[in-house]
């Protein structure tokens, strides 16, 4: 009964099931650099001068500007900062997120998306981001 059990939520929810085996297979052949570019093509085009006109989100990493601050960026927005700057903080936050979540790229990339507690809180929150991040790293 028991295998039953979980075979009809296996069944049901194929979907998920789906993406988290693709996640886990992503795991072991990506990187920190893959994940980042990833994220940097999906922010902004990969234009480290971009400006989110309906936030403070600059840079090509999208940082809003108390997130760039507490991450030690050196300018008020993250596109002031050199090209350097904006990937050396970036990756930092991109190995902080995998340590937290447990080298988990598709939970790392919905961090990043909606910040860590909201992505702790909404399993949905970011998964469509999520789910184009993990598409680009391939």
């Amino acid at each position: 009964m028991q295998f039953f059990t979980n075979f009809l939520k296996i069944f049901l929810d194929f979907r998920d099931v789906r993406k988290i085996v693709n996640t886990s297979k992503i795991n072991k052949g990506m990187s920190v650099n893959k994940f980042l570019s990833a994220i940097r093509s999906k922010e902004s085009s990969n234009n480290y001068q971009a400006q989110n006109s309906r936030s403070s989100a600059s840079g090509a990493y999208q940082f809003i500007d108390k997130t760039w601050k507490n991450l030690g960026g050196s300018t008020i927005h993250a596109k002031d900062a050199t090209v350097d700057e904006q990937d050396r903080i970036a990756e930092n936050y991109a190995k902080h997120l995998l340590k937290k979540y447990g080298n988990d790229y598709h939970k790392a990339a919905r961090a990043w998306n909606q910040g860590e507690p909201t992505a702790e809180k909404d399993l949905n929150a970011g998964k469509t981001y999520a789910d184009d991040v993990i598409q680009r790293m391939n």
